[in-house]
């Protein structure tokens, strides 16, 4: 008879124990005894350590260290996430690290640099496009939407997102890359396409049979039906339907609605004379903060008439206008009349005030109001992420 454990760890078994060497002797005492030895505890003790070496005193000490600084690690994480998040340069990540310990939080001493926060941020971009390109292979269905723009450096740029739907029925919309465009034309504006969407970790082949819809502006180049990009993408995918972003459409068919009206054009001069006023002159808006508190009325920002977005720009120019009415009317009349008002200002002000007096600005102005809230809801609806083709048919029947 022999002890196993003691065998197993010879180093620091006691070599002369009959239960090492090994013993005809199977009474109940010596067995005891052995098993109280300081010798055979120890072989216990390196047993237990080998198969959970989590549970040895070095480990857990060694463990909490390490939750420790994981914890530590979060807290960088999370500032370098409101960094990108908030669009702040990351020069501010360590004077915020430094608010953050002056207030009592164990940042550590490491990884506090702009440096650190680049690759924090990189970290937890690339964790994320990860996330969403694991998602995207497994959905069935995929739709490309894509749109032109500039960037500060004159580039000509396309944002491609993708749009697919998740397993729990979720929809969900990812941009996945602002790609350079080598020609604005559609050739061009395709390969670019191409190239983002090939940046994901997906085959081309298996990405280009779950395609099954592209949304574009209207311009000619991205919808010909013929040599434009939805043209192109067609005689690629044939199965492939190609719709006009329903919000851009509503935005021009608002715009040729309105053409016919011939008030119109007076009505947005006026709007566009008195936002000029008072944008480019702080005595203006100085003068007309004054006369509201005169008034009890409290000021709203003049907000400017804009080519792209008419809607929600029109709405708040409209709303600056009837909330502003009677201040502003109060102070053009003050300047039309004014002895120390240059003969230009007096003359638009005296120009604003007659039109914004007269009954039919009045009623064109709430009349404005009234049309302008219903199709501003209908276009921030469009714009929702989650927006499908059932949910689109609903609102053009509720709106209309």
């Amino acid at each position: 008879m022999f002890c196993r454990v003691c065998r197993e760890f010879p180093s620091i078994s006691d070599s002369t124990s009959a239960f090492v060497t090994g013993t005809s002797n199977f009474r109940k005492d010596p067995i005891r005894t052995h098993e109280k030895s300081l010798h055979h505890k120890k072989c216990i003790g390196a047993q237990s350590a080998a198969s959970f070496p989590e549970q040895t005193p070095i480990a857990k000490n060694i463990l909490k260290i390490n939750q420790a600084q994981q914890e530590v690690l979060k807290k960088l994480f999370r500032t370098a996430y409101y960094i990108a998040k908030s669009e702040l340069p990351l020069a501010k990540f360590s004077s915020l690290c430094k608010l953050q310990k002056a207030n009592g939080l164990d940042l550590g001493s490491t990884y506090l640099s702009d440096h650190a926060c680049r690759e924090f941020i990189g970290a937890i971009a690339q964790n994320s496009r990860d996330q969403i390109e694991k998602e995207i292979q497994e959905s069935r269905f995929l739709s490309i939407l894509a749109d032109g723009s500039t960037d500060t450096g004159i580039i000509e740029q396309e944002l491609v997102h993708v749009r697919y739907v998740r397993d729990n029925g979720d929809i969900s919309t990812y941009m996945i890359k602002c790609q350079p465009i080598k020609s604005a034309n559609a050739a061009g504006i395709l390969e670019a396409i191409d190239e983002a969407v090939n940046t994901m970790s997906i085959r081309e082949d298996t990405w280009k049979k779950k395609v099954v819809c592209a949304n574009f502006d209207g311009a000619a180049v991205m919808m010909g039906v013929k040599t434009g990009v939805a043209g192109r993408l067609k005689q690629r995918i044939p199965h492939i339907i190609t719709i006009h972003c329903v919000a851009h459409k509503l935005e021009l068919a608002v715009l040729d609605s309105v053409k016919g009206c011939e008030y119109l054009v007076k009505f947005e001069d006026t709007l566009k004379t008195i936002f000029k006023m008072y944008y480019y002159s702080p005595k203006k808006r100085r003068e007309l903060t004054e006369i509201s508190e005169l008034l009890n009325e409290k000021m709203a920002h003049f907000s400017g008439l804009k080519s792209t977005r008419w809607l929600p720009s029109r709405l708040r120019c409209l709303k600056a206008v009837e909330k502003n009415y009677t201040p502003t009317v109060v102070h053009m009349e003050n300047m039309a009349e004014g002895s120390d008002i240059k003969s230009e200002d007096a003359g638009k002000a005296k120009g604003v005030v007659q039109e914004m007096k007269s009954e039919k600005f009045v009623r064109f102005l709430h009349f404005m109001l009234d049309y302008s809230t219903i199709l501003s809801k209908c276009s921030t609806d469009f714009q929702h992420d989650n927006l499908n083709i059932t949910r689109t048919n609903q609102l053009v029947e509720s709106t209309t």
